[in-house]
């Protein structure tokens, strides 16, 4: 089933996301997106990504298998990506595997950590530096 919404609330978008499991992002060519929230927002969820960004959207996608892109898409080409994807393994272990990447790769409370370390190296190190410098 495809439903159009509008403008949904977080938890509407909660619930919904972990309901579905395709997501279209359907944007029109040339549009200057380069990695939009809703690629992470579906990651999150764990949610198969159809999209038709090229560039980055369409690299993050295709390195990480959170989906795939097809940038010239029409209605034939996102119809059989749309059939394609649901005859695959779309379900519970793989949205699993999807949740992984996102958690990994993009999760606040993971990455700040390794963020935090790599400043007090580049500190320390240009503090070492300064330091020998006198």
């Amino acid at each position: 089933n495809v439903r159009l919404l509008g403008w949904i609330d977080k938890d509407q978008v909660s619930a919904l996301l972990s309901r579905s499991d395709i997501g279209l992002l359907p944007y029109v060519r040339n549009a200057p997106q380069g990695l939009p929230n809703k690629v992470f927002e579906y990651m999150a969820y764990g949610v198969f990504q159809i999209a038709t960004l090229a560039g980055e959207a369409k690299s993050l996608l295709e390195a990480t298998g959170t989906g795939v892109s097809i940038p010239s898409a029409t209605a034939g080409t996102l119809s059989d990506v749309i059939k394609r994807a649901v005859g695959q393994d779309v379900g519970h272990d793989q949205r699993i595997r999807r949740q992984s990447v996102f958690e990994e790769r993009f999760e606040a409370g993971h990455i700040y950590g390794g963020l935090i370390d790599h400043i007090e190296k580049v500190v320390e190190s240009c503090s070492n530096r300064t330091t020998r410098g006198r």
